[in-house]
């Protein structure tokens, strides 16, 4: 198992240009480099992966080969680099491949990266400096404890940063609504943030749900509402 090691990269919000330079070093130093397709750019790998090294893109991998990975690399002295998207700890799976790495005795370590709700505000110009903001997700594949959920924090009426906002976006505008938020509260929709296909919309809250679906916007979006929207161009 000698040299053996994992790095958990945080591959930034899509474009290359946005990966650290931590992150590129370690991607540079694998001999696997494993990313998942759909959050990812093949360009954060292949401008930085060595020319020898094994590249397994995620899809066609699978849950079982990725463990097969780390399960190589301690036999044989392997160096992996797991790229994820945004930053590996923000709602991420970074735990359990953390737990699986150290049941086998891999050495880790974790590499932030740029996420995507910081590229989101700085393509559109939001202030996320003034006073307090919440960061928060949809409710979804993993439930969310009481108290904890998108009208709860509502109620602060301070400036909101959500993933996966286009999940059940009408559901999303009337949680917002019955939590406190006045309808005509600014929102900024942006989808996938620092891909060439990035979209940036602007809506009053009373607008949402309609303005993520008429954009068939899929899960790569999140959605800024609240003070620190404000001056923000369509």
């Amino acid at each position: 198992m000698s040299g053996a090691r994992v790095y958990f990269i945080g591959g930034g919000p899509g474009a290359a240009d946005l990966l650290t330079l931590r992150g590129a070093r370690a991607i540079a130093a694998a001999d696997v480099v494993v990313w998942g397709r759909s959050l990812v750019s093949e360009e954060v790998v292949t401008e930085h992966a060595r020319p020898t090294a094994e590249l397994a893109p995620w899809p066609p991998l699978s849950a079982d080969g990725l463990l097969d990975v780390y399960d190589r690399a301690r036999r044989d002295g392997l160096t992996v680099a797991r790229v994820y998207g945004g930053d590996p700890t923000i709602y991420g799976w970074v735990h359990e491949e953390i737990a699986s790495v150290t049941e086998r005795g891999l050495p880790y370590e974790v590499i932030p990266g740029v996420t995507s709700m910081a590229a989101a505000a700085a393509a559109a110009g939001c202030t996320l400096s003034g006073g307090m903001l919440i960061v928060a997700r949809r409710e979804g594949w993993r439930p969310l404890p009481p108290g904890e959920r998108i009208r709860d924090y509502a109620r602060h009426g301070t400036t909101m940063a959500l993933y996966m906002a286009s999940r059940e976006p009408h559901e999303l505008q009337r949680e917002l609504t019955e939590g406190g938020y006045d309808p005509a509260t600014p929102c900024v929709i942006v989808h996938r943030t620092s891909w060439p296909d990035e979209r940036i919309l602007r809506c009053p809250l009373d607008e949402l749900g309609d303005r993520i679906e008429a954009g068939r916007l899929d899960h790569q979006t999140l959605v800024f509402v609240g003070p620190g929207t404000e001056g923000v161009a369509d």
